[in-house]
């Protein structure tokens, strides 16, 4: 059953979007100091452990960790005796908290127009997840009340953190999770944003923002994994929907899109089956029985190991499992992701794509008849030991009322491939955060946080760029926004006789003309454009050489030097260049061509040797000598 993905009116729908980002600092991690390095190599320590839920302080049991535990999973931590230490394992109370990384924390909250509080208060943060060893995370509220400001208004940011990062899933198989603690430790900064974003694409520009400010501290870790964020979605008359994750911001608008339209969906399901619902009677029925010498290979094979085919009936539900929530996500594409969530049954078969999987129109009707199923009713079945068939229904029904009769659920959800969006657990209540009893609070003076200086704003450094290096506007952004930013600062800084927009040039234009000329540019690495612009700063090479100085650079994998040496790049002296020139109007009898054709020429012959205007000049005195 197609739902209508039309054009979404957001302000209708009450679309409401609040982001938490994750950003990685380029230290060494909090709470040792041990370096926040990833290594592929292999550990040499590996340590197992379960993880099992206990009452927090007020006497409960948050909801999500006792559903983790209900899933009996093993984790195993893969470490190394010479980059982890104990405290990764935590079999050692954390050191004092890392002064570089706290500094940077309260930077990143300055440029943020935050409030910063004058004590620290390091926190235990249940995780349940098993990404981390100890199954807590610690974490510290740095900054309050804060803002950034968007083309579509200003965002509050309520708060900002300084916490730990969790240990990276390596693989999981089964029961079998395997984590490695080389990232467990390195520290980040949570800035949590309050729901003030109203559309997708409002999303997308208040994360890139809240990105580009953090970058300018020039001490945030670039690449894929580094940053992240986690959206939180809701809708009028739905509820809050945590997505996990997401760390490529040109598909946060599609993400958001997906999202809000699966919530709308829910509701319109909601609203037609609330009432309904509630006369629904979980009962289970055994089918085995119609499938008596069947010709279905999935259940005839299932039946010959001792299973059973277990099935429940749904009222009025006929059509309903394929209801498309988000696209080509259907209802009963929902209903099985939580299923293999909790479950070690993999899937069921419903009534709505029956015929089909070898099962024939009597074997439906048969089944039919065994639950005494009216016309509109829907159905289905699980093929599975007894026990784990009726534990699997059990999930079905639970989760399948729970979305008729509330509608949305509060819960986390991850992504998929196509950008919908899926069940992985239970969001955690608000109780699971509790002192850290190891490490004292940390007390912040006036004096150190006057002393920590706000660093320029993007659209300061691109005035700056275009005052100070005579950029265009375009390049000036382009560099800002750019992963290059602080490695062009750097070069602009050392090779200061070298002009800046050369220096622009080589980082941001030469891969574009290499790739017309059809070489194949990843990155054009920092040690041969240092060289090159040693040479350059030196007055040895020109400029104009670059292109054809890189190009088989990259290509032979040669340095910088015997490159030059083999094409014959070095600059010429004005004199070698007046002597070549005369040497090629002779040669190529220019003398009776127009000047402009004639330089040119030149031009072609000299490329890569000499400036423009010395070629120039050196060919007028040229053709004025008899």
């Amino acid at each position: 059953m197609k739902t209508r993905n039309t054009e979404l009116d957001w302000k209708k729908l009450g679309l409401k979007v609040g982001l938490e980002i994750h950003q990685q600092l380029d230290t060494h991690k909090l709470f040792c100091e041990c370096p926040s390095i990833l290594r592929e190599d292999k550990p040499d320590k590996i340590i197992t452990r379960r993880l099992r839920a206990v009452a927090g302080e007020m006497g409960e049991i948050d909801i999500a960790a006792r559903e983790e535990e209900l899933k009996k999973k093993i984790f195993v931590y893969e470490a190394y005796s010479d980059t982890t230490c104990l405290v990764e394992l935590d079999e050692e109370p954390p050191h004092p908290v890392n002064e570089e990384a706290l500094k940077i924390a309260i930077q990143i909250a300055k440029l943020l127009n935050m409030k910063i509080l004058d004590e620290l208060v390091v926190m235990r943060k249940v995780v349940i997840d098993g990404s981390n060893v100890s199954g807590f995370q610690r974490t510290m509220l740095i900054g309050i009340d804060g803002w950034v400001d968007c083309s579509f208004g200003r965002v509050k940011i309520p708060l900002l953190a300084l916490e730990e990062e969790a240990a990276r899933k390596i693989r999981e198989s089964g029961d079998k999770v395997v984590f490695r603690l080389d990232r467990l430790g390195i520290p980040l900064v949570e800035i949590r944003t309050e729901p003030d974003m109203h559309t997708p694409n409002e999303v997308k520009e208040c994360a890139e923002r809240i990105g580009l400010l953090l970058r300018m501290t020039g001490k945030v870790k670039r690449g894929i994994g580094t940053i992240r964020q986690d959206v939180n979605i809701s809708i009028k008359g739905g509820a809050r929907i945590e997505i996990k994750g997401v760390q490529d911001l040109r598909h946060l608008p599609k993400i958001v899109e997906n999202e809000a339209l699966r919530q709308k969906n829910l509701l319109e399901l909601h609203k037609k089956f609330k009432n309904l619902v509630k006369k629904f009677k979980y009962k289970v029925f055994d089918i085995s029985e119609a499938f008596e010498g069947t010709k279905s290979k999935l259940i005839a094979n299932s039946l010959e190991k001792g299973a059973r085919v277990l099935c429940i009936k749904l009222p009025k539900f006929k059509g309903y499992f394929k209801f498309e929530l988000q696209p080509n996500r259907t209802f009963s594409k929902e209903l099985l992701d939580f299923l293999k969530v909790f479950s070690k049954v993999r899937g069921f078969i419903h009534s709505d794509e029956l015929p089909g999987y070898g099962i024939t129109e009597s074997e439906v009707k048969k089944i039919r008849e065994l639950i005494n199923a009216k016309e509109g009713d829907g159905f289905l079945f699980v093929v599975a030991e007894e026990s784990e068939a009726e534990n699997a229904l059990r999930l079905l029904w639970n989760r399948l009322t729970e979305l008729l009769s509330k509608g949305v659920v509060e819960e986390v959800r991850g992504v998929n491939e196509d950008l919908t969006t899926r069940f992985t657990r239970r969001l955690p209540g608000a109780s699971r955060m509790y002192p850290e009893t190891d490490l004292l609070p940390v007390k912040v003076s006036r004096e150190l946080v006057r002393k920590i200086k706000v660093p320029e704003k993007p659209e300061e450094k691109v005035k700056k760029f275009v005052r100070k290096f005579k950029l265009s506007e375009e390049l000036a952004n382009q560099i800002v926004r750019s992963e290059k930013l602080e490695l062009f600062e750097e070069l602009a800084q050392k090779y200061k006789k070298v002009k800046a927009s050369l220096i622009a040039k080589l980082l941001f234009n030469l891969p574009q003309v290499l790739k017309k000329r059809g070489v194949e540019v990843k990155r054009i690495g920092r040690e041969e454009i240092e060289e090159f612009l040693e040479l350059l700063s030196k007055g040895k090479v020109i400029f104009e050489s670059s292109e054809f100085i890189f190009e088989k650079v990259i290509k032979e994998g040669k340095r910088v030097e015997d490159v030059i040496n083999e094409l014959g790049l070095w600059k010429l002296s004005e004199k070698e260049v007046l002597r070549k020139v005369g040497e090629i109007v002779k040669s190529k009898g220019l003398r009776s061509l127009p000047f402009e054709k004639a330089l040119g020429i030149v031009m072609k012959e000299l490329r890569g040797r000499s400036d423009f205007n010395t070629i120039k000049k050196c060919l007028r005195k040229v053709l004025k000598e008899k």
